[in-house]
């Protein structure tokens, strides 16, 4: 197991920048001394206190890193977390001393004034401190011990008596300075070069100008208007505009506390008050909404009418809307002094002064927009881009959370990531994951990093065939059913006729049975396959047809290709052959001799037509139908036994209809043609060292299935229906190394002439020593086979989908039909629903436009999960390799 500490400390860096923030931090550094190294290094809290500054909207330049110590940066960022929790716990208490915060500290500035202090600002961060005074304008470094310097000092252009009545602050557009408004005479005012906005019909209560969204707002007591922001800045020359009007007019609703639905009694402008918005804060970022302050007169009470903006996407349009309501205690319009709001851990401090007591308070309340982190843009700063992220945790995000075509979108439209896309490791992952999903053949030799966009078509292959047969699949006529190879070849090599041929999943190897040899053809190259490639057949009398059973699986390991061969059934010759592609070498198994026979000592009358048989590890398996029996031959170990069924379980007429080998559950299944499924321990078959006959072997678990119409599937249907249904030839290959979850049973209904594929999942239960339980899990109308004209059948995965394949003898047809392998259909009290397609696609064995090549009748074997389909041609001596995805520029 990997624990956390085993992470590369990339990761870790990762963790922490993005995932963990201070009090995370410290509790994590009280807690784990291994990360000491990691949690106290400077750059880590400096990285932290960039995000808060953004986050908090503080000035910047308060921290300086040449000034700041670990603590310091420690103390900056759980500042804000722990005062607002200081707030909102003092908030909450029920009587006035305990709503009362007092101070931890204080101290004195270590130098006087040379005159009266009329207004001051503390900036966000609490570094720098603004002083207005009656002659002066300073700038105070609290955390210096020294008097400010000449430099921090301007004097006023004129005495003030009074406190001066507007005094700002706000920060310069690159963060890097701030800047100070002051108007130390009112009167000045009117007779300056300004720029003038004329409105008439309302009071102006307060002017916000939000850079971001390039809006001048001013907000009245009845309505807010928007004015165009850049269109006032292109304005060159000072002087009165006449005919400036506003883009937008949105008006203000004011409703009762109790009913914000229902408009209250209009307040006079004496009555309705703007909290100061925090300039500061609102430089460079978006305006989310604003705070109004209203002091009802009928229920002597202060509200806080809490409003946010929003901009349509498309017109830009903004709309104003009510969101939160609070009441204000211990405030009256009458008596307030300064008041302001700020923010503080990402929520909205209130704060104002009570003329008449000089008293402080404060409220917490959430802010419009709770998390603004993703809008923020910051003069010279960069925000963190994904490119910023460590190599690893790319890597890590590209293997585990991307599919193939995200990461081919992904390399397509940024080329910052054509170095981590065109890893050879990450589509070697990539590959090896298909490969386990479709279990396709994928042995260590054919890994070679110098074909990445091999690789990449392997990968991707899989989900665009999927897509084009679903695709086709739900067409509305049946010429867009069609699937047309964009296309074709014919591969390098004629001796004989072809018999039979199984394309490998995976698409790579195909193995072509001819009457005089076997071969294994690599698809990929363009060269006749090596000698070593090639065995001469020990039986070659009789006809083509003669061979009936023609199986291939993967070795235990996965590294190998076992193909078994019944040359004769009459004889019954069965030989088993393997074939290494690191080698490109096939030979013939058979531990003691060659041309092994396989013989059930009671009967020569061996195997059967119906695709029964299977092939799985080092077991052949098969039936002997006129004897009732069950045969395995071990050929590694060259041991060879069978048993009987009992009768009852079987129909006289025959009696077996597949073989299926669960190699994870270490389970042993036969299914009868009386829909019975027979269960033995595979454990205890392989354990058996000695051939011969087993004279009494019952199964472990003995399970009918329910095999109804499909208007009523949990019902047992006619008998009739029994004797003509077959099973499509169950992908053996996908289920040699991974769990057996079910099967399928082809079913045509004589009575509906219509044929249907019924699912059936195996479910085990833990509580019952491993008991099987059969449920009908899908029901699907299959459209173009009926049950007396059906040729090849079998299902293949692709994309984690089963493909059913058939092909029909009346025509030459090959079709196939898309269907979920993981099934949602068991919730219904009366079965699955039925799943009706209208057209199957038809897998077309000529290029379109070229019918005159048009194949009747082949052999023919389709691998979904590369696109291709090898076939025979008319003539029977060439076999033709055709493909339905191309080149599909990876």
């Amino acid at each position: 197991m990997v624990h956390a500490l085993d992470l590369p400390p990339d990761i870790w860096n990762y963790i922490i920048d993005n995932c963990l923030d201070a009090e995370d931090m410290i509790a994590l550094l009280q807690t784990c001394h291994a990360l000491h190294s990691l949690l106290s290094s400077k750059v880590t809290w400096s990285n932290k206190m960039k995000e808060a500054i953004r986050y908090e909207g503080m000035f910047a330049p308060s921290f300086d890193p040449d000034l700041m110590g670990l603590c310091d940066y420690k103390r900056a960022l759980l500042a804000p977390g722990r005062m607002i929790s200081k707030i909102e716990s003092i908030q909450a208490g029920m009587e006035e001393e305990d709503v009362k915060l007092y101070p931890l500290s204080r101290r004195l500035l270590p130098f006087r004034f040379n005159s009266q202090i009329l207004v001051m600002l503390l900036l966000p961060g609490g570094r720098y401190l603004v002083v207005k005074t009656s002659i002066e304008t300073v700038v105070v470094d609290i955390l210096s011990h020294k008097a400010p310097t000449d430099q921090m000092r301007q004097a006023n252009k004129e005495k003030v008596i009074l406190s001066s009545s507007i005094f700002l602050a706000s920060q310069s557009q690159d963060a890097s300075k701030f800047r100070i408004a002051v108007v130390e005479n009112p009167g000045i005012l009117y007779y300056a070069p300004l720029r003038i906005i004329s409105f008439l019909g309302a009071n102006i209560l307060k002017l916000v100008v939000d850079t971001m969204q390039r809006a001048f707002i001013i907000f009245t007591d009845q309505t807010v208007l928007f004015y165009d922001l850049d269109k006032i800045l292109s304005i060159k020359k000072s002087g009165y505009i006449r005919d400036l009007t506003p883009r937008w007019c949105k008006p203000l609703h004011i409703g009762s506390f109790y009913d914000p639905k229902i408009p209250a009694v209009p307040a006079s402008s004496e009555a309705t008050l703007f909290f100061t918005l925090n300039i500061w804060y609102y430089t460079h970022r978006s305006l989310p909404g604003f705070d109004l302050i209203l002091w009802d007169t009928l229920l002597d009470h202060t509200y806080s009418y809490t409003y946010e903006i929003s901009y349509d996407a498309k017109t830009g349009e903004p709309s104003i809307h009510l969101t939160q309501m609070d009441l204000i205690p211990n405030i009256i319009e009458e008596e307030i002094g300064i008041k302001h709001n700020r923010i503080c851990a990402g929520k909205t401090v209130l704060v104002w002064e009570r003329i008449d007591d000089a008293r402080l308070f404060t409220i917490v309340k959430p802010t419009t927009v709770e998390d603004q982190r993703t809008t923020i843009t910051r003069g010279d700063s960069k925000a963190m881009y994904a490119l910023d992220l460590p190599t690893d945790i790319w890597l890590l995000i590209l293997q585990v959370y991307l599919d193939p075509e995200d990461i081919i979108n992904l390399l397509k439209s940024c080329r910052a990531f054509n170095s981590l896309c065109d890893d050879t490791v990450l589509w070697t992952q990539k590959l090896m994951e298909t490969s386990t999903t479709d279990d396709t053949f994928l042995p260590k030799s054919n890994l070679d990093p110098s074909q990445l966009n091999t690789y990449k078509r392997a990968v991707l292959a899989p989900a665009r065939m999927e897509s084009k047969l679903i695709e086709r699949q739900m067409a509305a006529d049946e010429e867009s059913s069609k699937l047309y190879p964009l296309s074709q070849r014919i591969l390098p090599f004629t001796r004989g006729s072809p018999v039979m041929q199984l394309l490998i999943p995976g698409g790579r190897y195909l193995v072509v049975k001819t009457i005089p040899e076997i071969t294994v053809v690599d698809v990929y190259s363009d060269d006749p396959p090596p000698e070593e490639a090639r065995l001469r057949c020990r039986w070659q009398h009789g006809r083509a047809s003669d061979t009936g059973i023609f199986l291939a699986a993967p070795s235990s390991d996965g590294s190998r290709i076992r193909i078994v061969l019944v040359e004769s059934k009459i004889e019954g010759i069965i030989t088993v052959f393997e074939f290494n592609p690191a080698t490109s070498h096939l030979r013939e198994l058979d531990s003691h001799q060659h041309n092994h026979r396989c013989r059930d000592p009671l009967d020569y009358s061996l195997l059967t037509n119906y695709h029964c048989e299977t092939l799985v590890g080092d077991l052949f398996c098969y039936f002997n139908p006129s004897a009732y029996r069950v045969c395995v031959w071990n050929f590694m170990e060259d041991v060879f036994i069978s048993w009987s069924v009992d009768p009852f379980h079987c129909d006289p007429y025959f009696p077996f209809r597949k073989i299926l080998v669960d190699t994870v559950r270490r389970t042993f299944i036969v299914i009868t043609d009386r829909y019975i499924l027979l269960f033995w321990d595979l454990d205890r078959i392989t354990s058996i060292k000695k051939s011969g006959h087993i004279p009494s072997f019952p199964p472990k678990w003995v399970k009918p299935v329910i095999f109804g119409e499909p208007t009523s599937p949990l019902s047992p249907g006619p008998a009739h229906t029994h004797r003509h249904a077959f099973f499509f030839s169950l992908n053996t290959w996908h289920h040699t190394r991974s769990l057996l979850s079910g099967f399928d049973v082809l079913v045509w209904n004589t009575s509906l002439d219509r044929t249907y594929c019924y699912t059936y999942e195996i479910h085990y239960d833990k509580d019952k020593d491993n008991e099987p339980d059969i449920r009908i899990a899908q029901l699907h109308l299959i459209p173009n086979i009926d049950g007396h004209d059906v040729g090849i059948k079998h299902n293949r995965l692709c994309a984690g989908k089963t493909i059913l394949v058939w092909e029909r003898y009346v025509d030459g047809r090959l079709f196939a039909v898309v269907k979920p392998t993981l099934v949602q259909d068991l919730n219904s009290k009366d079965g699955p629903p039925v799943h009706e397609y209208d057209f199957g696609t038809e897998l077309v064995r000529y290029m379109k436009g070229d019918d005159t090549k048009k194949v009747p009748l082949g052999l023919s074997t389709f691998d979904p999960v590369s696109g291709r389909l090898c076939t025979t041609d008319r003539g029977g001596t060439s076999i033709t390799v055709s493909d339905y995805l191309g080149d599909f520029g990876v």
